[in-house]
């Protein structure tokens, strides 16, 4: 029955193969070993914050213009208004 529920949670997933220079491999390879989790779970965390980054980053693109419009030139104008 555990054979059958991992293969349902891994239905929905696709693989990636990326490659890594020997330096990125070392670093991965000690962490994996001190933390004991899997460089799959690394690499999936890592894209999930780098995915954020991205959308936070086009957010802001998109919003500078309203903010500039209101005076909001820094995060301190922002904070300021706010606070």
């Amino acid at each position: 029955m555990t054979g059958i529920a991992f293969c349902d949670t891994l239905s929905y997933m696709t693989t990636l193969t990326i490659r890594i220079d020997d330096k990125l491999d070392s670093e991965l390879r000690q962490l994996v070993a001190r933390t004991g989790r899997r460089k799959s779970e690394f690499a999936r965390e890592a894209l999930r914050r780098q995915l954020a980054l991205e959308r936070f980053s086009e957010l802001i693109q998109r919003l500078a213009p309203y903010a500039e419009a209101r005076g909001w030139l820094t995060d301190e104008d922002v904070f300021a208004e706010v606070s």
